[in-house]
């Protein structure tokens, strides 16, 4: 079962068992950056009669199947970033160009705080889930919305800056999800002989 590449697919199904060749892109065709291809794991109840272990609503790739998926490649996947980004910045700076990341792409950053021993002890995380809203495909990110939190850069005993976190792009066009997170969540399950291949996918 191949997915085109060059168009945006969908496939919906409550299990699909690959004991042959399921294909969504390969290394030397992968899926175009301007489409999207998605599998969705319908949300129905799971049937403990016939499947009393729970393998179902699911991608299966048992025994000798081969699974290839190649999404459109984000380059580089993660940066680092050429200044501290603080609370209230609507800009990201970063170290080198960042020609694949677009508008619209979700980006993280980290929880770069060095922690007290106290501090551990009440820790909520400050990690910022944020969508770029222009790229300039070099080193600037503007970002929609700002900044919640400081990120600042790792520091020696003395104070001194020694160097600064890293942003990553969290956006692939080739996703694998749930039709319903809150139903019955589908999984993806590869055991014994499989022959599996995945980058840049979700």
């Amino acid at each position: 079962l191949r997915f085109r590449t060059d168009i945006n697919t969908r496939l919906k199904v409550g299990t699909l068992v690959v004991f042959g060749y399921l294909e969504i892109g390969t290394a030397a065709t992968p899926v175009d950056e301007d489409v999207n291809a998605e599998l969705i794991i319908a949300d129905q109840p799971l049937d403990t009669t016939t499947d009393p272990n729970q393998f179902g609503t699911a991608l299966l790739v048992l025994h000798e199947g081969k699974l290839t998926i190649h999404g459109a490649p984000k380059q580089p996947g993660f940066v680092r970033l050429a200044q501290e980004p603080l609370q209230g910045a609507t800009t990201l700076f970063t170290t080198e160009a960042v020609e694949s990341w677009k508008p619209g792409d979700r980006i993280v950053l980290p929880d770069t705080r060095q922690l007290t021993l106290a501090e551990r002890n009440t820790y909520v995380p400050q990690i910022e889930t944020l969508t770029i809203g222009a790229a300039t495909g070099g080193t600037q990110l503007s970002l929609i919305g700002s900044l919640q939190f400081d990120h600042k850069g790792a520091r020696d005993g003395n104070g001194l800056l020694e160097f600064l976190p890293h942003v990553a792009n969290l956006t692939r066009n080739v996703v694998i999800r749930s039709e319903n997170p809150a139903g019955t969540r589908g999984h993806v399950l590869t055991n014994h002989q499989a022959d599996v291949d995945i980058r840049y996918a979700e």
